[in-house]
């Protein structure tokens, strides 16, 4: 562990933008622990170019398929830096029904699963 308290990786520097060039950044929160290490680095890494009030937390509401309390800690998050925070849904059905739209097979295609064919089946011994 470096003194700084970050971890330090021989031989590899993450390549970070020049925040300075975007009018907004965006950093899409969905409330778990993944999210917010995100923004504990972006936060980092917006601080010293002073960029800091460019930053707008997004939630992407799921629909149906979003852990009940998931929004809660997002917005815990962007408080906690004093960061300007949304939510955002998508209108006509959560990510269940885009989902289940998507892959529903037609009633008069069979399924297929790949890798299985018809004919004989490889022998598995090999012969001495």
């Amino acid at each position: 562990m470096a003194s700084s308290g970050q971890l330090e990786f021989p031989g590899f520097a993450p390549e970070v933008p020049d925040l300075t060039r975007y009018r907004w950044i965006l950093a899409n929160l969905s409330g778990g622990k993944d999210s917010q290490a995100m923004l504990v680095e972006l936060m980092r890494h917006a601080r010293a170019p002073g960029v800091v009030d460019r930053i707008v937390v997004v939630h992407a509401d799921l629909g149906d398929a979003e852990w009940e309390g998931a929004v809660e800690p997002a917005a815990e998050h962007a408080a906690f830096y004093g960061l300007w925070f949304e939510v955002v849904a998508r209108t006509g059905g959560g990510v269940i029904d885009r989902i289940g739209a998507r892959h529903v097979p037609q009633r008069r295609q069979p399924m297929v699963h790949l890798g299985l064919q018809a004919g004989p089946r490889p022998s598995r011994s090999t012969p001495v």
